[in-house]
């Protein structure tokens, strides 16, 4: 029986301050966790630098730089700034952002994992080391089991809530983009979900195993993020005039000329982490607006007149015609369940509109 801990429900790894303050405790040479230097070490070793027994150690979460920089954790040794650790738990952080501090003193990353910190550079990986929350997890137990810590319970509990929350993320993509298991893994937190973080997440992972396997390699794509939820869309497509574009899965031949594009949404507070069996968001052919109005309205007809099949494979117009204070055009709109957002079902759903 899987019991529920204290940081199910405090979701340490959903807020920076939080766990901020607790791997600054557990560093704290003084601190009453009982596990002396013994953490500090290892991350320090992580970090490629040895303190002697005549160092002064001081642990600063939050600290404030004169030119008000702040950092997550900075870490001064001899009173003398030696390392900056920039925590990323549900949130990324930015290239830019590593430079701002590198002048000041060595930069540390700690986080779930690379996608944590995008866009950064080979080089950039060895300039600014990542601890993984996993590898905490095991430099904790290292020092638990060669400790007489009176928070043994407490924190081995904590370094297996580290372990959950990160083989979550594994699993969860696991499930959705690999499809290698067949059932969505369970929370590691109560309440704390992150939603948005989570689809955007998926939409990261949904394309790099697009790129990897070429598929729809002629057509770009590109995520974004509205005040709706996140989404995932290819770049415009045109359709000269004379010619007919034939969406051939779903037996619809459209004239041109018209520019469409394909856009999939996950919502807002459902998304990835929504019940089995919720509609999660939705998949649309959309139209932009750059042909005369009885164009677009000459497009409806034609959708319109196949709508009885479209609607039998879950499409649905809208309700009305196009009209000329429209920007775009929702040609077809299909609501999505979260199954299918599995990789597989979710590529045969695009390659209909493509």
């Amino acid at each position: 029986m899987n019991e529920t801990t204290l940081w199910a429900y405090l979701a340490p790894v959903d807020r920076e301050t939080f766990i901020s303050g607790i791997l600054s405790w557990l560093m704290d040479q003084k601190g009453n966790h009982g596990l002396r230097e013994e953490f500090l070490k290892r991350i320090l070793h992580k970090a490629g630098i040895q303190i002697l027994p005549s160092d002064k150690i001081q642990i600063v979460p939050e600290d404030i730089s004169k030119e008000g920089k702040r950092f997550d954790i900075a870490i001064w040794r001899n009173d003398r700034l030696i390392i900056i650790l920039e925590i990323k738990c549900k949130t990324r952080g930015s290239k830019k952002q590593l430079q701002r501090y590198e002048h000041e003193a060595k930069v540390i990353r700690v986080g779930f994992d690379e996608w944590n910190f995008p866009y950064l550079e080979d080089s950039d990986l060895q300039k600014y080391p990542l601890i993984k929350f996993s590898e905490i997890s095991e430099f904790l137990n290292q020092c638990i089991y060669s400790s007489d810590s009176p928070y043994s319970v407490f924190l081995k509990d904590f370094r297996q809530h580290l372990d959950k929350e990160s083989e979550f993320f594994t699993s969860l993509k696991n499930y959705f983009i690999e499809e290698t298991s067949i059932q969505r893994p369970e929370f590691p937190t109560f309440h704390r979900y992150s939603h948005r973080f989570y689809n955007s997440l998926y939409w990261e992972w949904l394309h790099e195993r697009l790129k990897r396997e070429r598929q729809f390699s002629k057509i770009e794509w590109e995520p974004g993020a509205g005040s709706s939820g996140v989404w995932f869309a290819s770049k415009v497509m045109r359709i000269s005039a004379g010619k007919i574009k034939n969406f051939s899965k779903i037996n619809l031949n459209l004239p041109g000329e018209f520019q469409y594009w394909v856009h999939v949404e996950l919502a807002n507070k459902k998304g990835i982490l929504a019940q089995p069996n919720e509609s999660v968001g939705y998949i649309q052919l959309r139209i932009w607006k750059d042909i005369p109005t009885n164009q677009w309205r000459h497009i409806y007809q034609i959708i319109k007149l196949a709508s009885t099949e479209l609607e039998k494979l879950g499409f649905r117009l809208p309700e009305r015609e196009p009209n000329q204070k429209q920007d775009t055009y929702s040609a077809l709109t299909r609501k999505l369940r979260l199954d299918e957002f599995r990789y597989s079902k979710l590529l045969e759903l695009i390659d209909i509109l493509i």
